[in-house]
């Protein structure tokens, strides 16, 4: 069974991906083989990432249904962080295809630095996915709406 939306499914994988790959890509200044790793970790979580976006508009809708249009402005922050995360290590990988066999230090700053946007883009990302999900103004934390938390028992009560 596919879950609906999908998106909350796919995008744990490039969250994960992309902060173990931030992670590689610093512990490379200590061993080389983090490089590889990180390359790797990176690339998953871009390809990944690419799926979580495209699968985005659908989880919008869906949010858009549930809580009504109130969660525009969230939605807005959690896209333009998401689309900024994806330049971001988009960037980071063509350094790393340009500069595969000999990178000068100057590359290696400016990766780091990008890893370190690329962190602090997702965290935001996924602070606004959350935000939507477990502490949208519309909603409790059960997912029910606050104006119509009256249980069966009551609504039932008023209706004999």
């Amino acid at each position: 069974m596919i879950p609906e939306p999908l998106h909350a499914a796919i995008v744990h994988f490039p969250v994960a991906l992309l902060t173990m790959g931030v992670i590689a890509q610093f512990l490379s200044l200590w061993k080389n083989i983090f490089n590889t790793i990180a390359i790797f970790m990176l690339s998953i979580g871009f390809i990944t990432g690419i799926a979580a976006y495209l699968t985005g508009d659908g989880a919008e809708d869906f949010a858009e249904h549930v809580q009504g249009k109130d969660i525009n402005m969230l939605l807005e922050r959690h896209e333009f962080f998401a689309v900024a995360t994806l330049i971001i290590f988009a960037a980071v990988l063509a350094l790393h295809l340009i500069f595969l066999r000999r990178r000068p230090a100057i590359v290696t700053l400016l990766l780091l630095l990008l890893c370190a946007g690329g962190g602090f883009t997702i965290t935001m990302t996924g602070h606004y996915g959350g935000e939507m999900v477990y502490h949208s103004d519309s909603q409790d934390n059960t997912g029910n709406n606050e104006d119509s938390n009256e249980s069966e028992e009551d609504h039932d009560k008023g209706h004999n």
